[in-house]
């Protein structure tokens, strides 16, 4: 939309709004200041009514006092007479009194006692009317009128009511009290009719649907005849709002309440709206106008510059912009649009220039990162292949995994591990920083550790030759951290040479601990440096960790390293997983402690160590039974096995191979040897010999032992069979193509 067309639009609903507002806020002050007008025409109104019945009723007042003066003056009480004169009198006097009376106190001491009341009034022909009333026809000491002047002792207005039986119509009486000695003997009294003053006060009308009430102290409209008796509430109900103003009538407890209907005040505005608001709307239109035209004239030179500035946009920077008049902004607007243009067109060029340089860049950064894809391939080939779930170092079974995540492209770990004959060699370094410095210094000590290895030489050495190698070509100053450890299966040891690198973790007895090592210097920081060398134990069940700082090192958003207590609680936690599968299981709990830590490689290498099983070929001789013993005897000392386990292994070999060689039979197809097979794997050990002959078992025929009977009762043979049974777990035979193979398995080994 265009800017002139929606400053119209913004400019008539502004005016539209203002106009409404402006005729709301005059309707209600017209409207209020027309109510407030009415009230005060009404109560004036009103005063000068009541002014007019102040006056007639105070000469009402003037009688009934002067009767009730005289009366007392002249002591004519009794008198009916006399009373009835001065009453009509009085009666005839004022047009407004319709009734006058004289009532004795029957409870005056040293009064009649009884009720008696004279009452003279105008009846309907005009003439004048006496009645003698009193209980029980008219029990006027219970009435208001008596009752009230006595209890006070002065004079007073009593509240309106229908008089049954003397005046009989709806009227107020004042009523003068007249003393004897000190009690009122009397009560003189004159009736005002409430119709004459109603009908008096309905002919007040200040506007044309104006309705003006006679109201009681208890609220009751009083207006007999002209069928409005009733509440104010009902007076006021109806629709519409009402006006409506009290002003009390002096002397009597009544006043005079007007009601007026607001929409009588407000016709004349109503009808005048309809005028005002054409008349509003004909002058927005006309505004409107000639707003849209001046707007029109105002905004042109605008659109022209937003013609320009839309050439622009589409690469014409030659696009001349036009002149904008006198107008000061405009000018400003153009001066500002034509540096934008030469910017613009500076920039487009310069942007160009860009394009070209980082399309250079994209393409130097690609051929950077194919070569550290190859070199990351490179080095992931130089590193030995990943081992099989178990190696067998001559009989020792040893499960190896191994693992590298490396922080960039490149790593500057190293792992390696080596099978050769008896011998496992193990080795974990990390060079010092990471990406291509170091995963190259890696690659050279791979290569030269390959060779010493080759070359047959221990740990410590390696460690010394590859360090004099290093400080002979540092230019970067690097270091390396480094561990060797070598696995021999004849003795089962560790032997272990480390050069500044983490503490390994040895898994032994159930438990993960770190092992202390002699300390050493890293490799490349001072040349001839002497290696030492440390050598553990361990038996089938072991294992054995090594690991870089990666692993203790991972921070996570608190800077809270992982260190070295969650990694052995970590160790526990994984115990049971098989060995090819707790590195990766192992990295996966340090990136979910730290999964924003990328600064370092991870490296490992985990070994446990299986079943060690030692196999002998042996002659069925003599001979060969202390040669059986003597294994044993070595077995106990490699598995650390306790005193106990160790005397019934010593017991079953010598006591099975005794028999092998007494009672197998000589004409075997085998010949006369046998192998010995004996292994463990930290939880049992089994003993297996093997032999052809014919099929031959022995714990078939065994006769039973009775360990109870004397030695001389007992049978020849047999013991040792009972024994082996009593102490293994199991025993059994089986022939298999010519061969007599006896399997003897001991359980629950002791250390």
């Amino acid at each position: 939309m265009k800017l002139s067309n929606r400053l119209s639009i913004y400019v008539f609903v502004v005016c539209l709004v203002i106009g409404l507002g402006l005729t709301l806020v005059l309707e209600r002050t017209v409207s209020r200041n027309q109510r407030q007008q009415a009230e005060r025409v009404m109560t004036m109104l009103q005063r000068q009514l009541v002014a007019n019945f102040k006056s007639e009723i105070g000469d009402v007042e003037s009688q009934v006092r002067r009767s009730a003066l005289v009366i007392q003056q002249q002591g004519f009480i009794a008198d009916r007479a006399d009373v009835g004169r001065m009453l009509a009198i009085m009666t005839e006097s004022d047009s407004l009194i319709m009734g006058g009376g004289v009532a004795l106190n029957p409870d005056v001491p040293g009064g009649p006692r009884r009720e008696w009341m004279l009452y003279v009034s105008i009846g309907p022909d005009g003439t004048l009317q006496e009645k003698l009333l009193g209980a029980p026809e008219y029990p006027y000491t219970e009435m208001q009128w008596f009752r009230e002047p006595v209890e006070k002792g002065e004079a007073c207005w009593s509240q309106a009511y229908m008089d049954r039986g003397a005046g009989e119509t709806l009227m107020v009486t004042y009523a003068v009290p007249v003393f004897g000695d000190s009690t009122a003997a009397a009560v003189v009294t004159a009736d005002i009719s409430l119709s004459e003053l109603a009908r008096t006060v309905a002919a007040l009308k200040p506007y044309k649907d104006s309705r003006s009430y006679l109201v009681d102290a208890s609220g009751r409209i009083r207006a007999p005849g002209n069928g409005n008796d009733g509440h104010v509430a009902a007076a006021m109900g109806g629709s519409g709002d009402k006006i409506m103003t009290y002003t009390p009538v002096a002397g009597l407890p009544m006043r005079v309440m007007t009601v007026t209907p607001t929409s009588s005040l407000m016709s004349v505005l109503k009808e005048a709206r309809p005028h005002f608001i054409i008349i509003m709307l004909g002058g927005t239109i006309i505004l409107i106008i000639l707003v849209r035209t001046l707007l029109w004239r105002m905004t042109r030179p605008l659109d022209r510059l937003s013609e320009a500035a839309d050439s622009i946009g589409r690469g014409d920077f030659e696009t001349p912009l036009p002149d904008v008049g006198g107008y000061s902004d405009l000018n400003r607007l153009r001066t500002a649009m034509l540096n934008m243009e030469k910017s613009i067109a500076d920039y487009v060029e310069q942007t160009a220039r860009e394009a070209l340089e980082r399309g250079r860049m994209e393409s130097e950064r690609k051929r950077m990162k194919s070569e550290l894809e190859v070199a990351a391939e490179i080095q992931r080939a130089m590193l030995p292949a990943d081992p099989p779930e178990t190696l067998d170092i001559e009989g020792a079974q040893v499960a190896l995994a191994t693992h590298l995540q490396p922080a960039l492209d490149v790593s500057g770990d190293l792992y390696y591990w080596k099978a050769d004959g008896p011998k496992l060699v193990m080795v974990i370094a990390d060079v010092s920083g990471k990406g291509v410095p170091a995963s190259l210094l890696m690659v050279s000590l791979k290569e030269r550790l390959s060779i010493d290895l080759v070359r047959g030489m221990a740990p410590a050495g390696i460690l010394s030759d590859l360090n004099d190698a290093v400080c002979r070509n540092n230019p970067r100053n690097m270091f390396v951290t480094m561990q060797i450890c070598v696995f021999d299966r004849r003795n089962m040891s560790l032997t272990i040479a480390n050069a500044g690198h983490n503490p390994p973790v040895l898994r032994s007895g159930g438990s993960w601990n770190m092992l202390k090592l002699r300390p050493g210097l890293p490799i490349g920081i001072m040349d001839g440096m002497d290696y030492t060398e440390t050598k553990f134990h361990v038996v089938p069940g072991d294992a054995f960790f090594m690991y870089t700082d990666g692993l203790t090192e991972a921070e996570n958003g608190d800077g809270e390293q992982f260190g070295d207590d969650r990694l052995l609680r970590l160790l526990v936690d994984t115990d049971e997983l098989p060995a090819a599968k707790r590195p990766e299981e192992i990295s996966g709990r340090i990136m979910e402690f730290a999964p924003d830590d990328s600064h370092d490689d991870m490296t490992m290498v985990l070994a446990r160590f299986g079943t060690d099983t030692l196999r002998l070929d042996l002659e069925r001789s003599r001979e060969s039974v202390a040669k059986a013993a003597e294994v044993a005897a070595g077995c106990a000392k490699r598995w650390d096995l306790g005193p106990k386990t160790a005397y019934n292994l010593n017991l079953v070999i010598e006591e099975w191979m005794t028999n092998i060689v007494a009672y197998t039979p000589r004409k075997a197809t085998g010949g006369n040897r046998f192998t010995l097979t004996i292994s463990c794997d930290g939880s049992d050990i089994r003993i297996v010999t093997s032999y052809a002959a014919a099929k031959f078992n022995p714990l078939a025929g065994a006769p039973r032992v009775n360990t109870k009977a004397p030695a001389d009762q007992r049978p020849v043979g047999g013991l040792g069979i009972f024994l082996i049974r009593s102490i293994a777990s199991e025993v059994k035979h089986s022939y298999i193509e010519g061969n007599n193979i006896f399997e003897i398995k001991l359980s629950n080994i002791q250390s």
